[in-house]
């Protein structure tokens, strides 16, 4: 009689740690899908899909395909965000140690790069799709605009800042 309650605890022990398991890869995939199934296709006219709309003009038929191409640029990308995302906290755990290992720190700043140029290289990909859909007109704002679209627009930079207009910094 003892032994078939031992085998009873065994068996609902393991069921116990398998069901909890597949509760947990559930929510975690769950997550995720829910992250790469809504990008935000409601952005204000300033940025994102909202401006480039707005800017060149697009007709209806070439927003159904821009939403297209976005969303499958979202989906083909997902997860170099999320490796460079984790690369960057783990840098910003080293660094914050008292002593981080110098050697894993540039490995990981290697890994970055890797990952950003592979992303750039899809971004760019993307650019020359978007490239297709444009008329004549489109595609000369799209070159203009194309310092936005890889992230380096004209900012205000130090240089533009109060104290250090004219290459000088002033007192106050």
């Amino acid at each position: 009689m003892h032994l078939k309650y031992k085998i009873l605890i065994i068996i609902l022990a393991a069921l116990g740690v398998i069901l909890g398991s597949a509760l947990i890869t559930h929510i975690v995939l769950s997550e995720k899908q829910q992250r790469q199934v809504a990008p935000n296709n409601n952005t204000p006219p300033a940025m994102g899909r909202g401006m480039l709309i707005g800017q060149l003009n697009f007709n209806d038929e070439q927003i159904r395909i821009y939403d297209s191409l976005r969303n499958r640029f979202f989906e083909c990308t997902l997860t170099l965000r999320d490796s460079i995302e984790l690369i960057n906290r783990k840098i910003a755990n080293a660094l914050i140690s008292s002593h981080p290992n110098r050697q894993e720190v540039l490995l990981w700043v290697q890994e970055a790069n890797r990952l950003e140029n592979r992303y750039k290289r899809i971004l760019i990909i993307h650019i020359l799709d978007l490239h297709q859909i444009c008329n004549r007109e489109q595609r000369v704002i799209l070159g203009q605009i194309y310092p936005q679209l890889m992230g380096r627009g004209q900012g205000k930079g130090r240089g533009m800042m109060y104290r250090h207009r004219w290459g000088r910094q002033q007192q106050f």
